[in-house]
């Protein structure tokens, strides 16, 4: 629980985000949503439990918000929230243990304090300030997360900020997205309390020219599929601990060959714009990424929402950021689910008009048609969304949306990615028939599982199982 002892942690930073949402607001949603980021940030530490769990409670907000939510759903969503998250000077999370440390934390001795999460709020408060000196696009780029000082053997600041399943980097995304130079600052100071990511990463403006043509990232995927390498490690056990699945993922020379296809996916030339295709890379993210959740399911079995793959989804909503060191982390995420292959067949069992159970059209007066489907299906479903307990649906389902904004037009198999370079065969069986329609069956697929809670459905959950091991599905029931 929070308490009000936590006056003094407060900065100078504005709790202004300077986005315009999705929906339509009015000021009293504006004047909450902000007055609620400030409070998280004064009261809350980024994480709480024995398991060491993240604080979602600003991405849930954001995301809420930006698809319509009113001041009173904000208002609930805090107190979910609230009633577990830990006070932000608790230095003992297992005994529940708050103390104000009395130090300072500057410049030249930041790096002393890295890989504690004890130190999160005076972590904070300098990377508060910092953030005011400096703005938040000149704080990671040339100081604290992309610049060669910040990643020297022990600093690391790139691998903590992939640490933690992309935490620190969803966090600060939502920052930048939103302009809020607060909610940057808290996503640095949580990234420093993180141990590096195990991968090495890759990033491209720290690697020599390379004599290799860049490959589409589906394809990609194709080869870390047919990779000997990267054959899950065996047997699976569904009691074998997260650390234990990346330990084991970056194992037998896994993590370099995971590297080794990160490299592929970028321009051999010296004198490349990394930024001219970035438009093309992040709309083969958003395909990849969409698949992954969606396509990782079996035919004739209920669905099932992998819990690390829907970060791989939720993250790539903020990759133009981010997106050299990302594609590695991300293919490690999947080698750790037990490399779960996509299935198009699967994805096309999922209706493109999804609606909650009993909904229907009312044909009484001028109704232009009675047709089941007539009602728009985003509108239903980000109706349902917003007020869906778990934080990882509404952040799955807006990710989901600004895809089908972007990529919903697509027409069969045109999308970067759909064939081999090589020989023009798919990538994928089937992925010729695939279309823009993907995003919103993904989005129903992701209501039927987490519940349609506005219409009486119980709330489900995210699967941590690893759906790429088949006896993973050992105990489960046929659909239907």
């Amino acid at each position: 629980m929070t308490t009000g002892a936590t006056i003094k942690n407060r900065s100078h930073l504005p709790p202004f985000i300077r986005h315009s949402p999705q929906f339509p607001t009015n000021p009293t949603a504006s004047s909450t949503i902000e007055r609620l980021l400030e409070r998280d940030r004064n009261d809350h530490h980024c994480q709480f439990g024995v398991a060491k769990y993240h604080n979602h409670l600003s991405h849930h907000l954001l995301a809420a918000y930006d698809l319509g939510a009113s001041a009173s759903l904000l208002e609930a969503i805090y107190q979910l929230h609230a009633e577990k998250l830990l006070p932000i000077d608790t230095v003992d999370r297992a005994n529940g243990i708050v103390k104000r440390l009395d130090l300072s934390i500057t410049e030249s001795n930041w790096t002393e304090f890295l890989g504690k999460e004890v130190y999160y709020a005076p972590l904070l408060k300098f990377f508060s300030i910092e953030v005011e000196a400096y703005g938040a696009r000149g704080l990671l780029d040339l100081k604290f997360v992309f610049s060669p000082d910040a990643n020297k053997d022990g600093v690391d600041m790139m691998r903590r900020f992939f640490a933690g399943i992309f935490h620190p980097l969803i966090q600060v995304g939502y920052g930048l997205e939103f302009q809020s130079d607060a909610i940057v600052a808290q996503g640095l100071a949580q990234a420093a309390t993180h141990t590096p990511a195990r991968l090495q990463q890759f990033h491209p403006s720290f690697e020599p020219a390379r004599n290799l043509s860049s490959l589409p990232l589906l394809e990609i995927l194709r080869q870390l599929y047919e990779s000997p390498i990267l054959k899950p490690a065996m047997p699976y056990n569904p009691d074998t601990s997260i650390p234990t699945h990346f330990h084991e993922a970056c194992e037998d020379g896994r993590s370099e060959e995971i590297r080794r296809l990160a490299t592929l996916w970028w321009s051999p030339s010296p004198n490349a714009n990394l930024e001219s295709d970035l438009k093309v890379k992040l709309e083969e993210i958003t395909w990849f990424a969409t698949l992954l959740l969606v396509g990782s399911n079996k035919l004739n079995r209920k669905p099932r929402l992998d819990f690390y793959l829907v970060h791989i989804l939720n993250a790539s909503q903020f990759l133009p950021f981010f997106l050299g060191a990302f594609l590695s982390n991300a293919l490690l995420i999947i080698e750790v689910c037990g490399r779960p292959r996509i299935n198009i067949e699967v994805t096309q069992t999922y209706t493109d008009t999804p609606a909650p159970p009993g909904a229907t059209v009312n044909g009484a007066g001028d109704v232009l048609t009675t047709e089941s489907d007539a009602g728009h299906p985003w509108a239903q479903v980000i109706a349902e969304a917003i007020h869906a307990p778990d934080s990882h649906t509404v952040k799955v389902i807006r990710t989901l949306f600004y895809a089908a904004q972007r990529f919903g037009h697509t027409q069969p198999g045109k999308f970067p990615g759909a064939f081999r370079p090589d020989n023009g065969e798919e990538t994928h069986v089937g992925i010729g028939e695939l279309d823009g329609t993907l995003f919103i069956r993904t989005a129903g697929m992701v209501m039927q599982t987490m519940g349609w809670v506005c219409s009486g459905q119980k709330a489900g959950s995210f699967d941590k199982k690893g759906l790429g091991w088949d006896d993973a599905w050992n105990d489960e029931d046929l659909d239907g």
